[in-house]
């Protein structure tokens, strides 16, 4: 339970970092999680948070293709487990803040298509992770951004 606590911590200061943090001091930190992350998945091959970690990590040093393959890897490592040990029920307290239940690794894999300029991509992911939670309030305002470089026709009246 301790560790699971610990991964949650962990995540969250990777999806909302340390505001006193300077770009270096951010570089840092995160090339230190990625870092952790290779050692233990040296030791435990299939941990599907490690591998969540190592890849919002890697998005956030804007290394955009390891964050997705690391996240593609997290999901189907989550997805095998769940099809095994199944999964949390919906009105479970874990569930909520569990990031494979609360859209935060397809939010991150499309923010990494988008600025990959695959915005196909990023939108498949924005709508995914709205549909696993509706109240993504970053996935729904991001859908309804256009992306850079697109030119609307449009009438002033």
């Amino acid at each position: 339970m301790k560790r699971k606590i610990s991964f949650l911590v962990m995540i969250l200061v990777l999806i909302l970092g340390y505001p006193g943090f300077s770009q270096q001091d951010q570089t840092g930190y995160y090339q230190n999680i990625i870092d952790d992350c290779n050692e233990k998945l040296r030791i435990v091959k299939n941990n599907q948070y490690l591998y969540a970690s190592r890849g919002m990590a890697r998005y956030y040093l804007r290394d955009y293709l390891n964050a997705i393959n690391d996240l593609d890897t997290a999901l189907q490592i989550n997805e095998k487990q769940e099809k095994l040990f199944g999964s949390f029920s919906k009105d479970s307290s874990q569930s909520k803040d569990d990031i494979f239940r609360n859209g935060e690794i397809y939010l991150t894999k499309a923010l990494a298509y988008f600025n990959l300029k695959k915005y196909d991509l990023a939108e498949n992911n924005y709508k995914t992770a709205l549909s696993v939670n509706p109240n993504n309030y970053e996935a729904f305002f991001n859908l309804g951004i256009p992306p850079l470089g697109v030119v609307f026709n449009y009438v002033v009246l």
